[in-house]
């Protein structure tokens, strides 16, 4: 039998836990330096909240996880001579 488009996107990855897995590691750092906020500047996480376009599946999930667990989830964009852009979680 051959392999399904949703079983390939399902072992392709990322998914959403491992998406969580990452930006988990961004929230221990920042609260283990006693702060209330994290910057995520990595990719992709930096540019999911940016613009128009849909997000899809697996980060829509990630972000809904954060959110269930109390975390409040933005984009961070400030604009100087280039453009700073990170996902931000505050807790």
């Amino acid at each position: 039998m051959i392999l399904t488009a949703a079983q390939a996107r399902e072992i392709s990855g990322p998914s959403a836990e491992d998406y969580l897995a990452t930006i988990e590691q961004h929230i221990r750092k920042a609260a283990e330096a006693k702060q209330r906020e994290v910057l995520i500047r990595d990719e992709p996480f930096a540019h999911w909240l940016y613009g128009s376009n849909e997000l899809a599946a697996e980060p829509r999930k990630a972000i809904d996880a954060l959110k269930a667990a109390g975390y409040a989830v933005d984009l961070f964009y400030q604009e100087s001579q280039f453009v700073d852009m990170a996902l931000r979680v505050k807790w």
